[in-house]
């Protein structure tokens, strides 16, 4: 059985912020399924592991002590915690760049003790995922080198960041030399080779000193090959991000919480939102994770009201969107189609759930200044909220919107067709790999793209597709086709893709 450890800054079964932290530990099982064995490798970010664990190396780096932990989970987990990582501020907190070091630093100690102990434990594959890990990838780099190990690199792509670096940081935190031999595209070359040719850009060094660069969509695939240059054309692939829930685990949810017994039935949904808009909206307080960041919004959320939602006075359409409070995900779009969206349609219910990041604040002032604009019309959570109250929104909700302006997968579009949910996506990444259109596929079609950034074509699509799912007819066909299109997105899938990298 060949070993491969994929290493990702976050993880659900240890802490998560954002939707990264999904995607190793379901690929990670689905390769294990496969005959893989796969160990995700993660910061412990604050988080004490206390059952089933044990301590693999004790390392001391700049005089902190830091701690691998085996976590005996599925997958299985290797912990770090101590140092920078008993910080539970995941990605604020301006120490991100000194905890992505130090996570290379102790992944690649833990490397270099397997090989000098001639231990059976040494991975064949590591697959760092964004940029966060890289510091990892390049130590390890370094070390085959050194060893003239059979060690195969591979760094995914979930979201481009554009991230430029110091020589002379890089070299300080990490170790790496100048002249320090990594391989890369043009063969083993002094480190300092490969980092003029990024121009200090973290996400092309990738590129060039791994043996595979992957994203997360065919569609994202060429806008990174617009990014990093003309000459990475054909030597991007992608493993695909997959579903997080299944259909049946949202019906099941919602079945055992607003005793539902058809999904599908238009009467049974339409009774699941009027309970959710006029009742337990209330009590969906989001919750943020990282304190920093609560900290810095919380007398902003107290003036605009956002910290305790209200329960709508009468049912309406209900019109759904999630994300990170980023301005990637289209939230000057959406804000801008809200007022045609109502003027065309009065009952519409728009419902909007963010995980607030750190410098969201110019952000917080327009929801809050919307909502009490459209005070009748429209709902704002700030902060996570229980899974199942997710799912509730999905299946309530008579169409999802994503009107980013970019997007490498666009897992909120395959949640929402999991849940049986039409949704109106911009025509960009992999949101166009997702949404069949209906215009142009009346048979399959899930929902409409749009072109991104266009307010007028959002609120066009948005009525258009809140009066389709009025017919009875149309509504149960395309949630059947919402359903049905959602299982092309399996972890299983995914895992078959990852194989034929490693291996190919």
């Amino acid at each position: 059985m060949r070993l491969a450890w994929l290493l990702s800054f976050e993880s659900y079964m240890v802490r998560k912020v954002g939707g990264l932290a999904e995607v190793p530990p379901r690929l990670a099982r689905a390769l294990r399924e496969k005959g893989c064995d796969a160990i995700v490798f993660t910061p412990s970010h604050g988080v004490k592991i206390v059952d089933k664990a044990e301590t693999l190396q004790s390392v001391n780096i700049r005089g902190e002590d830091y701690r691998i932990l085996r976590y005996r989970v599925n997958p299985e987990h290797f912990v770090i915690e101590g140092g920078v990582f008993n910080d539970e501020n995941v990605y604020s907190g301006g120490r991100l760049l000194e905890k992505s070091a130090i996570f290379g630093l102790v992944v690649s100690s833990y490397l270099k003790h397997l090989v000098e102990t001639g231990s059976d434990e040494i991975p064949f594959i590591i697959h760092g995922n964004d940029w966060h890990s890289y510091p990892a990838l390049l130590l390890s780099n370094a070390l085959s080198v050194e060893k003239g190990l059979n060690l195969k690199l591979v760094y995914q792509l979930h979201l481009l960041s554009k991230l430029k670096i110091s020589l002379d940081f890089l070299s300080s935190t990490t170790g790496i030399s100048t002249d320090t031999p990594v391989k890369g595209v043009e063969g083993v070359k002094p480190f300092e080779y490969y980092f003029n040719k990024a121009g200090g850009w973290v996400e092309k060094l990738a590129y060039l000193t791994v043996d595979h660069y992957v994203t997360v969509s065919s569609g994202y695939v060429k806008d990174v090959e617009k990014n990093l240059g003309w000459e990475s054309r054909g030597r991007i692939d992608y493993i695909p991000n997959a579903l997080v829930w299944t259909s049946k685990e949202v019906f099941d949810t919602v079945a055992k919480h607003y005793e539902v017994s058809d999904p599908l039935d238009p009467d049974e949904r339409r009774r699941v939102r009027k309970k959710i808009l006029t009742e337990n909206i209330a009590r969906f307080k989001g919750s943020i994770i990282e304190p920093r960041v609560e900290q810095s919004l919380k007398a902003l959320l107290e003036h605009y009201e956002l910290d305790d939602p209200k329960a709508f006075h009468e049912d309406g359409e209900l019109v759904f969107h999630s994300g990170r409070l980023a301005g990637q995900k289209g939230l000057e779009t959406l804000l801008g189609s809200l007022e045609r969206i109502i003027i065309d349609n009065p009952r519409v219910r728009i419902v909007l759930a963010y995980i607030p990041v750190e410098g969201c604040e110019p952000l917080i002032r327009k929801l809050g200044e919307y909502q009490w604009a459209f005070k009748e019309n429209l709902r704002v959570i700030i902060g996570k909220i229980p899974m199942e109250d997710y799912m509730a929104l999905y299946f309530a909700a008579d169409a999802y919107i994503a009107p980013s302006r970019y997007e490498p997968f666009g897992l909120v579009a395959v949640e929402s067709l999991a849940a049986g949910t039409p949704v109106v996506a911009s025509s960009t990444g992999g949101l166009k790999d997702i949404v069949v259109d209906l215009r142009r596929n009346p048979e399959e079609g899930v929902g409409f793209l749009i072109r991104p950034g266009s307010r007028l074509e959002l609120a066009e699509a948005t009525v258009r597709l809140l009066e389709l799912m009025k017919d009875p007819v149309n509504h149960e066909k395309i949630r059947r086709s919402c359903v049905k299109r959602s299982q092309e997105f399996s972890w299983e899938k995914s895992a078959e893709k990852a194989l034929k990298i490693y291996f190919s």
